[in-house]
Formats: C-alpha cells, sequence, structure tokens
C-alpha cells in the first residue's frame, strides 16, 4: 500500500498552521482550502470574483502539478 505524502507547491499559497496545500495517497490527490492567493505580490485577488477564480484556478494547477498530475 502507498504512503501518503504531502505535496507542495512554491506557485500557491503557502499552508497555514498545520494544515497541507495536498496529500498525495496512491493515483489520488486531495486538495483543500485553496484560495485567490497570489504569491507575486503576496496579497488576495480582489479586483473580481472571476480574477479571484482565476487566480484560485492557477494555484490549484500548480498543486496538481506539484503533485505529478494535471488539469
Amino acid at each position: 500500500m502507498s504512503a501518503k505524502q504531502e505535496v507542495i507547491s512554491a506557485s500557491a499559497q503557502a499552508p497555514v498552521g498545520t494544515f497541507s496545500q495536498a496529500i498525495k495517497y496512491g493515483n489520488t490527490v486531495y486538495l483543500s482550502g485553496q484560495i485567490g492567493w497570489d504569491v507575486k505580490t503576496n496579497r488576495l485577488v480582489t479586483e473580481s470574483f472571476e480574477a479571484q477564480l482565476d487566480q484560485l484556478l492557477r494555484n490549484v494547477k500548480s498543486v496538481v502539478e506539484a503533485a505529478g498530475g494535471s488539469l
């Protein structure tokens, strides 16, 4: 059986406290708590809902890719 491993992407918001960006277990990646945080500006994207969602999806994509997957 596969061991679980923490997934970390420098392109997404760093986890706060004891949380992880994602956990990979076997061929499954569990993500949670992603927000529209821009690591380049170190700020939450607030221009519009669409802009925040776009940043959130970029963050999710980077975490999935760090786990060896793709969207």
